[in-house]
């Protein structure tokens, strides 16, 4: 896993290549002492507007992730948080109480 993991392959594909699910690749990971990967950069610029193209399609988002290599909840939270930085980019926020 480790091996694989440093050859470039991501989690995703790792879980699906020994069959287990992506939080116990995680887990096996950080336990042997690997420095993972960002998550937060899987999908470029680029890669966010061929989704946007492939979602205008007509295309699920599992369908556009799955096309892009990543899950769909990568995708969705990108998507996000593109359009949270184009719409939110003047706007401070007061903090929450909780």
């Amino acid at each position: 896993m480790v091996v694989d993991y440093a050859n470039g392959m991501t989690q995703e594909e790792i879980a699906r290549k020994h069959g287990l699910h992506i939080q116990t690749v995680r887990k096996r990971l950080t336990a042997a002492g690997v420095v993972t990967r960002s998550r937060s950069t899987a999908l470029t610029a680029q890669d966010l507007d061929e989704a946007r193209v492939l979602l205008d399609a007509g295309l699920s988002v599992r369908e556009a992730a799955r096309r892009l290599g990543v899950a769909h909840t990568t995708l969705l939270r990108a998507i996000r948080r593109a359009a949270g930085a184009t719409t939110d980019e003047n706007h401070h926020h007061a903090p929450r109480n909780e």
